[in-house]
């Protein structure tokens, strides 16, 4: 009799132990494939939603620019070549600013008198370029190494225009990266 049982329970549980562990493989597999697909898209949407703020907060900066480009004492400080009223006003400004490291004008020769009370020449820079030589309306450069104070930053920048609406030099502010 416990062999009819023993033969009978071996007939029976076999295969619905091998069933049982074919469909548990095929659920892991197909759970595991809709889990990373699920951290997959997930993970895409942080990044958009990273990527917005981000965006959102550049243009905040660049309307911020165009602001101070449109001031009367910055577009007569590029046309006379003094400066030095324009930055003690600007410091003012960078103070109530944590983001920005320091803001400067520059002439077209790329001589930029900052608000550190130091001038560098810009003139190789790429946000330089994009806004005297091919017009941009704005340009927000890579991190890279400020000349002035060695520190990470990126460069938003702005054209300055005179009256007549033709680009007299650049606006720009220095945000930190670090």
């Amino acid at each position: 009799m416990k062999t009819l049982r023993s033969k009978m329970l071996t007939l029976i549980l076999i295969p619905t132990v091998a069933v049982l562990v074919v469909v548990a493989l095929v659920m892991y597999f197909q759970m595991r494939s809709s889990e990373d697909a699920l951290v997959e898209q997930m993970s895409m949407e942080i990044v958009r939603k990273a990527s917005d703020i981000i965006s959102e907060w550049i243009d905040g900066l660049v309307k911020e620019m165009k602001v101070f480009a449109e001031r009367n004492i910055v577009i007569e400080a590029l046309k006379t070549g003094e400066w030095d009223d324009l930055m003690e006003d600007l410091k003012q400004k960078v103070d109530e600013r944590p983001n920005f490291e320091m803001l400067f004008i520059a002439y077209p020769d790329g001589t930029a008198p900052t608000t550190f009370g130091s001038a560098a020449n810009i003139s190789d820079r790429d946000y330089f370029k994009k806004i005297m030589a091919q017009g941009a309306d704005f340009a927000v450069s890579d991190g890279l190494v400020s000349k002035a104070t060695g520190n990470n930053i990126a460069v938003v920048a702005v054209p300055v225009k005179d009256e007549a609406g033709k680009t007299i030099g650049v606006f720009g502010g220095t945000v930190l990266l670090d």
